[in-house]
């Protein structure tokens, strides 16, 4: 059964598309400019001296700031017309950036990495209250599809265009055209993204919401703990994939690219599907079906041990399930929120997004053992975690769709 009984079969308006594709940029830098350091890690490390076992710090500086700044700023978010907010943050994220590029040492460039996550943060937390505001909820899955695509998109082009920039021009080039995009989409929110302010006005006497009244809510609360165990789900395998795929399985480095390339496009047309299902069929439907497909690869692919030819479909199976599923899953918690608490739902939610990564990876990396030969000990067993956390999303999605059908209008 659908989400929502209204023809969804209609055409959005060109003005609701127009925001969407805005947002999708905005999204698709934020996450290059997130998933771009870990590659190029040992470029920088070795121009910087920086030691190889501290480069986790430099990525989860971002991390956290981006928590931090998700959870202190979401009170104010829905106070203030959401393209201001975007502008602002974008310069924010370019400007962090940029200031990589002037780094010296480990210290200089993680202050650039907790600046560029502390804006970018709210730019994504933004961007999903946006889409949230101007596609009703008949459309949304196919919009949530179109900008959480820029995660595979990333994986597909911006991140291989970053590792060769780097080789080519130096480990600061990367971070020079992710500003210097940065600002040429100001320029084009500036132009074409109208204000967007109807949250304030239909919020009336309602006072601005924080995070510790969000998190009263029983309906916010369920909402906010599907993402926890989605993205920890997803992250105590995802940082060690590369690893178990070449040392465990014996997959050839050489074509380690070929996996994250079939992975990045299979996974983009699987979002897109996922997002149409669920306005067509419902999201708890659809995100069930695609939880029973992840729980079969990992069952096939990493409780036990396949065949060497079954590598890439494994691979590219837990790629495409696992980003389907948060299509899903965004689609039926973005029903949360009322309209004057958006934008502090999507701040929250982007928060416990980053802490549940960054602890699912922290957590893993304590769980496994590596051996002499490079093979993983423990991935048997954080797969089956995951496999719980998988099945569990289905009963909680169904769960929180009960509620939300109480919920008054």
């Amino acid at each position: 059964m659908a989400d929502t009984a209204s023809d969804n079969s209609s055409p959005a308006p060109v003005g609701e598309w127009r925001v969407v594709i805005l947002v999708t940029l905005i999204q698709f830098i934020n996450i290059v400019d997130f998933m771009m350091v870990i590659p190029l890690g040992p470029d920088f490390a070795q121009a910087l001296g920086i030691i190889m076992s501290d480069l986790g710090l430099i990525g989860g500086s971002y991390t956290f700031a981006a928590a931090t700044s998700g959870f202190l700023l979401s009170r104010h978010l829905d106070r203030f017309d959401r393209r201001k907010i975007a502008i602002w943050a974008l310069a924010g994220l370019s400007v962090g950036t940029f200031a990589a590029t002037l780094a010296v040492d480990q210290a200089t460039l993680m202050m650039s990495r907790i600046c560029a996550g502390l804006f970018g943060g709210p730019a994504s937390a933004i961007g999903l209250a946006m889409i949230i505001d101007v596609v009703p909820v008949k459309r949304r899955g196919r919009a949530m599809a179109i900008a959480m695509g820029s995660f595979s998109v990333a994986a597909i082009v911006g991140i291989p265009f970053g590792l060769e920039l780097s080789a080519r021009y130096g480990w600061q080039a990367p971070f020079y055209v992710i500003a210097l995009s940065g600002i040429m989409l100001l320029v084009a929110l500036y132009l074409l993204l109208p204000r967007m302010v109807a949250h304030i006005q239909q919020q009336g006497e309602a006072k601005a919401v924080g995070p510790i009244m969000l998190l009263k809510k029983p309906l916010t609360r369920l909402a906010l703990m599907l993402v926890v165990v989605s993205m920890f789900g997803n992250f105590l395998l995802i940082p060690n994939l590369s690893a178990y795929v070449q040392f465990n399985l014996e997959f050839p480095r050489e074509r380690i690219g070929e996996l994250y390339m079939m992975g990045g496009v299979f996974s983009l047309v699987g979002m897109q599907l996922t997002g149409y299902l669920s306005d067509r069929l419902g999201s708890v439907l659809t995100g069930s079906v695609v939880c029973l497909g992840l729980a079969t690869v990992l069952w096939v692919g990493f409780i036990q041990v396949p065949p060497f030819e079954w590598v890439l479909w494994i691979f590219t199976g837990f790629m495409v399930f696992s980003s389907a599923r948060r299509v899903a899953q965004s689609a039926l918690t973005s029903q949360t929120p009322d309209a004057h608490e958006r934008a502090a739902f999507t701040s929250v939610q982007s928060a416990c997004q980053h802490v549940a990564t960054g602890a699912a990876s922290v957590g893993s990396s304590y769980l496994l053992t590596a051996n002499a030969d490079g093979t993983l000990e423990g991935i048997a067993f954080l797969s089956q975690i995951t496999l719980i956390l998988v099945l569990a999303q289905p009963v909680m999605m169904w769960l929180l769709k009960q509620r939300l059908q109480h919920k008054p209008t």
